[in-house]
C-alpha cells in the first residue's frame, strides 16, 4: 500500500467510502463498477474494453494495475494514468476508478515540501494507528455510519469513536504541536495524521487556514485528510465559509488523483450551498467538464456530489435537486446546465 493510500483510509466517509488500493490482496474482493476520469470525450465504453480486468473479476493485484495504467496511457497518449479501488458498494464489491492526467489541465501550485523534523509522540501514533485499524474493519463490516455534526468525524464503531475522542482532546490540548507538524515536517505520513488532527481542534480562522494549505500539499495523501477535515469543518460552522478561497481549488477538479477530485467536489457541495454566483459561475466556466464526467459515473455514491453542483448551476431548485438525485436521474440535470 503507497503512503498516499495508507494514510487517506482515516478520513474518507462512510457515505463517499474508503480508498483501499492494498484490497487486492484480500480474498472474495470483486470488482462492482469501473468508472473513468479525465477522458474528456474519448469513448470510457472502448477504454473499459481494453483493461485486463471487468466487473465481476476478483480487484486487479498491484501488477494488473501498473499493466492497465500502462495500457490506457498508451491509448489515450497520456503521460499520467492511475487506477485505485474503493469500497464499498451496497452489495460489498469495490469500485474501480481509472484517472489519466488531462491534456489541458490547469496548473495546480503545490507546496513546497517542508525540511522539518517534527514528530508525534509514540503514543499518540497509537491513537492514530488504532484509528486506522479499528476504521478500516469498520467499514468493511458495513456498520460504520459517521457523525460530522460537530465539525469533526465520529464514528459510531464504538472502538473507533474511543480513539477519535483521545486525539480530539489531546489535539485541543497540544495544537500548537499539530500546527507545528502540518506546516513543517519533512515526514508525509506525519503531516497526513496532523491534517486529519486538525480537524478535531475547535472551528477557527487559523484552523480553515491552515487545512487549506494543506489541501495543496506535495503528498496526495494530506491532501485527501485537508480536504475531507475541510469540509466537515465549513459545513458545520458555515460561518466560516468566507474564510475559504474557494477558486483556488477548482484546479483540485481536473487533478489525475481520485481522492483529490472527490474531496474537492464535497467541499465545493457546501461551499455553494447558499448558491453563490461567483463561485458556482467559476466552477461552470472552469470546472464544467470534470463535474460532468463525475456525475455520470455508475458508482452512484461519488457521482451525487457532482450532480448536485450541477443542478446548482443550471439553478433547478434544491428540493427538485434532492428528488432528481433519490431517482438517480442525472440525465436531466445535465439537460438543464447550460
Amino acid at each position: 500500500m503507497t503512503l498516499a493510500a495508507k494514510f487517506s483510509l482515516p478520513l474518507v466517509t462512510i457515505v463517499t467510502a474508503m480508498a483501499i488500493v492494498a484490497a487486492a490482496e484480500q480474498p472474495g474482493n470483486q470488482i462492482g463498477t469501473i468508472d473513468f476520469f479525465g477522458h474528456g470525450s474519448l469513448d470510457s465504453a472502448r477504454l473499459e474494453r481494453v483493461l485486463p480486468f471487468k466487473p465481476g473479476d476478483p480487484l486487479p493485484t498491484t501488477e494488473l494495475r501498473d499493466e492497465a495504467e500502462q495500457t490506457i496511457s498508451r491509448v489515450v497518449d497520456r503521460p499520467s494514468v492511475t487506477v485505485s479501488s474503493i469500497c464499498c458498494l451496497a452489495d460489498g464489491r469495490f469500485s474501480v476508478f481509472v484517472g489519466m492526467a488531462e491534456a489541458s489541465a490547469p496548473y495546480i501550485d503545490f507546496n513546497e515540501r517542508p525540511s522539518g523534523d517534527h514528530k508525534f509522540p509514540a503514543a499518540v501514533l497509537d491513537i492514530f494507528k488504532k484509528m486506522d485499524q479499528y476504521w478500516q474493519a469498520a467499514i468493511l463490516a458495513g456498520h460504520a455510519a459517521e457523525d460530522d455534526s460537530q465539525g469533526y468525524a465520529l464514528l459510531d464503531d464504538p472502538d473507533t469513536h474511543l480513539e477519535q475522542i483521545k486525539l480530539r482532546d489531546w489535539a485541543r490540548s497540544n495544537f500548537q504541536i499539530v500546527y507545528k507538524i502540518l506546516d513543517s515536517s519533512r515526514y508525509q505520513e506525519q503531516r497526513a495524521y496532523a491534517a486529519e488532527a486538525l480537524g478535531y481542534l475547535k472551528r477557527s480562522p487559523r484552523q480553515v487556514s491552515a487545512l487549506t494549505r494543506a489541501s495543496f500539499d506535495a503528498n496526495g495523501g494530506v491532501r485527501n485528510n485537508a480536504l475531507r477535515a475541510l469540509a466537515i469543518v465549513v459545513k458545520a460552522g458555515p460561518d466560516l465559509i468566507a474564510e475559504v478561497p474557494a477558486e483556488r481549488f477548482i484546479p483540485l477538479l481536473h487533478s489525475p488523483d481520485w481522492s483529490d477530485r472527490n474531496k474537492t467536489a464535497l467541499l465545493f457541495e457546501t461551499l455553494t450551498v447558499s448558491r453563490d454566483r461567483a463561485v458556482l459561475g467559476a466552477l461552470h466556466a472552469e470546472a464544467l467538464e470534470p463535474l460532468r464526467e463525475m456525475a455520470q459515473w455508475k458508482d452512484w455514491r461519488h457521482a451525487q456530489s457532482s450532480a448536485r453542483l450541477l443542478g446548482r448551476i443550471a439553478g433547478i431548485d434544491e428540493a427538485q435537486i434532492d428528488r432528481l438525485i433519490a431517482f438517480h436521474d442525472v440525465v436531466d440535470i445535465l439537460k438543464a446546465v447550460p
